[in-house]
């Protein structure tokens, strides 16, 4: 099965995990990966609690993808 995300996608992600504030357009850009990373049709939230949980997800997806490159 062909992914639809690519390595470098996940890398621009961990640019924002340091924010405090994210725009509306970060917050598309996020749930867009999130949703083709982990194959859902998740909408963008105005919920704190969910939007941290997605960021953690893709974090953790990262760090995985990062290990695996690093093994190659």
């Amino acid at each position: 099965m062909e992914q639809k995300w690519s390595f470098d996608e996940l890398e621009d992600i961990q640019t924002l995990m340091e924010r405090v504030r994210y725009s509306h357009a970060d917050w598309i850009k996020i749930y867009d990966l999130y949703n083709r990373v982990f194959n859902t049709n998740k909408p963008v939230s105005s919920c704190g609690k969910c939007n941290i949980q997605k960021l953690k997800a893709l974090k953790r997806k990262y760090e995985e993808e990062y290990k695996k490159k690093q093994g190659e």
